[in-house]
């Protein structure tokens, strides 16, 4: 049957909540769509300079069920005939996951899932050997789901099959338990340059430059200013001049305007001589204000 679409494409019906659900509730729910693809759980390394994480154990098969925990703690504060004593919030326990009854076998493959064994158990341990001096934080994987960061507190396990001593078939439950989120660096990084943009929009808003000069931009900006006034000596006032042949003056460069200013060996400011933006220099016009003789012109 069509529903009038041009095509005679077919309406898709989606299935109406059944009346024992509460419409308020059913309302919230976000749909769920499948990718096609079977995903594999993995347990990951945390890795705190925001690099692509590194599997660290591979699960032979996919979990059968997840079992979350989490619960407040409070402490009872005792009153005197109380039916009902008061509480006193003290934390959130961190969230916990159990995963149990994880599927370990290839008896009828002839292979040993030793590794896999070993593989777990070394996640419960540090490594003194490389500088690492505490168990790795991990990742928990699945799809979108994502337990993350968390550290490894138990695995137990129960073999029931060998193949010549080799264990080849087995049951394992670990227990995951959620620690404070760490900053990674790219996080870092990344909340810098955001500070940085924000304090360089400030800045160009009160009439300074983008970000303050350097000491290198600011030995560029002195050397600017000095071929400047050089190559254009013949304009400036008398006095301007004789400290200039007499190198008697000094330069002074504000690193958060770029203005580079002229005094002489006393500190008599004499002006401005260029502005500087740490790549190129700006003079002449209202930015130049030495004196100059008669007639003079700051080009």
């Amino acid at each position: 049957m069509t529903n009038g679409l041009s095509g005679g494409a077919q309406a898709i019906q989606r299935p109406q909540p059944p009346r024992i659900y509460n419409s308020s509730a059913w309302k919230q729910l976000p749909s769920a769509t499948s990718s096609g693809q079977r995903i594999e759980a993995v347990l990951l390394e945390y890795d705190i300079a925001g690099n692509t994480p590194k599997p660290l154990w591979y699960f032979l098969m996919n979990p059968q069920s997840l079992h979350y925990s989490k619960q407040a703690e409070y402490d009872k504060i005792a009153t005197l005939a109380a039916k009902i004593p008061d509480l006193q919030f003290k934390n959130t326990d961190s969230p916990s996951l159990e995963i149990s009854d994880i599927v370990l076998d290839t008896f009828c493959f002839g292979k040993t899932v030793q590794p896999l064994i070993n593989g777990i158990q070394s996640l419960l341990e540090a490594n003194i050997d490389k500088n690492q001096y505490n168990p790795p934080i991990l990742a928990f994987r699945w799809g979108k789901t994502d337990f993350s960061p968390c550290v490894l507190t138990k695995c137990d396990w129960n073999e029931s099959g060998w193949i010549n001593g080799e264990v080849a078939r087995a049951k394992l439950s670990i227990s995951l338990l959620k620690i404070p989120r760490q900053t990674t660096r790219g996080q870092i990084a990344q909340k810098k340059q955001v500070q940085q943009q924000q304090q360089a929009t400030a800045n160009e808003k009160n009439g300074q430059l983008r970000m303050p000069l350097t000491e290198r931009q600011k030995e560029e900006a002195s050397a600017a200013a000095k071929k400047y006034l050089e190559k254009n000596i013949s304009q400036w006032s008398a006095e301007t001049q004789a400290i200039i042949k007499t190198k008697s003056y000094k330069l002074l460069t504000d690193k958060n305007t770029g203005v580079v200013a002229l005094s002489d060996a006393k500190n008599k400011s004499f002006g401005t001589i260029l502005v500087w933006d740490g790549k190129q220099a700006k003079s002449g016009g209202k930015i130049t204000t030495i004196p100059l003789k008669q007639g003079g012109k700051a080009p």
